[in-house]
């Protein structure tokens, strides 16, 4: 997969890996494909809608969509908290055993061709369920 420039870094997108229990035990009873969808909260510690996520069973895509950002909003040191924020997250679900995909584009569009399996940021990879903070326990199902 190609890499995508993040400021002055790079963060490759990868592949789902199996979704993890809230243990940290790797599962893949399910063949159903689950996308824990990262927005404002970047963190796993507390993270309501990756336990609903992983306790649904199957293959879990971790996901963050960068969007254009607003340059009267989005400055330098802005910049640089968001790839730090996204590293660790990153570094805190390799602990779980997965790897945080990072991909560019409009989330809505995103979301949509994931649902149809024919989003080229995630290539080969068709969703069935979508988490998020806002609402974990109500799980987007197509």
């Amino acid at each position: 997969m190609s890499e995508m420039p993040l400021g002055a870094r790079k963060v490759t997108p990868v592949a789902p890996l199996a979704s993890m229990a809230p243990s940290g035990a790797v599962v893949s009873t399910q063949r159903r494909t689950s996308c824990l969808w990262f927005r404002k909260c970047l963190r796993v510690h507390d993270s309501a809608p990756l336990s609903e996520a992983a306790s649904a069973g199957g293959v879990m895509l971790p996901l963050y969509v960068v969007e254009a950002p607003k340059p009267e909003t989005f400055g330098a040191r802005r910049a640089q908290f968001l790839i730090e924020a996204l590293e660790d997250l990153d570094q805190n679900l390799s602990v779980l055993g997965s790897r945080l995909c990072v991909v560019r584009g409009d989330p809505e569009q995103i979301l949509a061709e994931l649902f149809r399996g024919e989003c080229a940021a995630v290539p080969g990879v068709k969703i069935d369920r979508l988490y998020w903070e806002a609402e974990a326990a109500e799980p987007v199902e197509r």
